[in-house]
């Protein structure tokens, strides 16, 4: 059985989300302010944001004096504020998720040549492993040619990938860049395999396993069971902090109609730790008249990223205990400080 289309695969970020302002339904009457006033007022508003907490804390009183008055604007400010911040919480999104960019020119250029100059366009670590550097030297491996102008990584390192006649080999300590090793070796062509690119996500379609057993006491009643597995492929640019390796499959058809979704999938368990290739599997119903391709499948999984780091900066440690500081949206208490052994 050979997949014909992956439909869609969506990788779904998680990321802290900003708690909404909210505002009181009743409008207090409208009052009118004068141009100097106005003046004033978005002036004290600006002082809002010094990082001098006097000068804030006066803008607050001088705004207050203000009652009525300062409503309106401090209504406009809250709720720009609240668009600035989405902006900047989706470039950060962008900035982790998004496809890297990359411009090669390429002809004629040895394997090693080619991944050298990815990496320094792309600014990670793609090299043979050694085992594959070996059958380079010996067995010399097609070139590559090709020429891209901001073009997404993972769409370069297929055609890499492809022209090389090589892949990603999965060895376990792939955390700061990818091995590659010929296919020779790898046995199986993942570079033409079904995939979906996904910002800085790649999603290949590796296998399919159809089981069949048969309890030899009523034979009659086989059991049978198809499972498809798929390797995820992430920029080393990208932070996972918790991943899954179960995907929600939402469509799933053969080329006879079956659909092939599970009636019922055990609830998906995550796993901590920061990889760049992990490998899921997806059950799929077994209907009794299967046919031979899968002609639709759509599905997402699910991971977390980390977006954003900030520091908490303790100036005393002596009076550190039970301290609360704010970082970005979340509040951190510090119970205590002790000196390190």
């Amino acid at each position: 059985m050979n997949p014909l289309k992956l439909a869609a695969a969506l990788l779904i970020v998680a990321s802290p989300g900003l708690a909404p302002h909210t505002y009181a339904q009743t409008e207090a009457p409208t009052t009118q302010v004068s141009s100097d006033s106005q003046a004033e007022i978005h002036k004290w508003i600006a002082d809002l944001s010094s990082p001098d907490q006097a000068v804030r804390s006066a803008a607050v009183a001088k705004l207050v004096s203000r009652g009525g008055e300062a409503q309106a604007a401090l209504r406009d400010h809250l709720r720009s504020r609240d668009a600035a911040e989405e902006a900047l919480t989706r470039i950060e999104i962008d900035r982790v998720t998004a496809p890297t960019l990359l411009t090669l020119d390429l002809k004629d250029a040895p394997l090693e040549t080619a991944l050298a100059e990815l990496s320094k366009a792309s600014g990670y670590k793609v090299q043979l492993h050694e085992g594959g550097r070996y059958i380079s030297t010996t067995q010399p491996l097609p070139t590559i040619t090709l020429s891209v102008k901001d073009q997404p990584f993972w769409d370069v390192m297929r055609q890499i990938m492809q022209q090389g006649e090589c892949g990603v080999y999965s060895s376990g300590n792939n955390d700061d860049g990818f091995s590659i090793m010929p296919q020779r070796q790898l046995g199986r062509a993942r570079g033409n395999a079904p995939f979906y690119a996904h910002g800085s996500f790649l999603i290949y379609a590796d296998t399919i396993q159809r089981n069949n057993v048969m309890v030899l006491v009523a034979p009659d009643k086989a059991q049978r069971s198809l499972t498809m597995n798929f390797q995820i492929l992430v920029e080393p640019k990208v932070n996972l902090t918790r991943y899954s390796y179960q995907p929600t499959i939402e469509l799933a058809e053969d080329d006879n109609g079956n659909s092939l979704v599970m009636d019922f999938v055990s609830t998906t368990s995550f796993t901590s730790g920061s990889s760049h290739i992990w490998k899921i599997t997806a059950p799929l119903k077994y209907p009794e008249n299967l046919g031979s391709k899968i002609t639709l499948l759509k599905g997402h999984i699910k991971a977390a990223v980390q977006v954003r780091s900030d520091n908490l900066e303790v100036q005393d440690l002596d009076q550190v205990d039970n301290k609360t500081e704010k970082i970005g949206d979340w509040r951190i208490t510090v119970i205590s400080a002790k000196p390190a052994a």
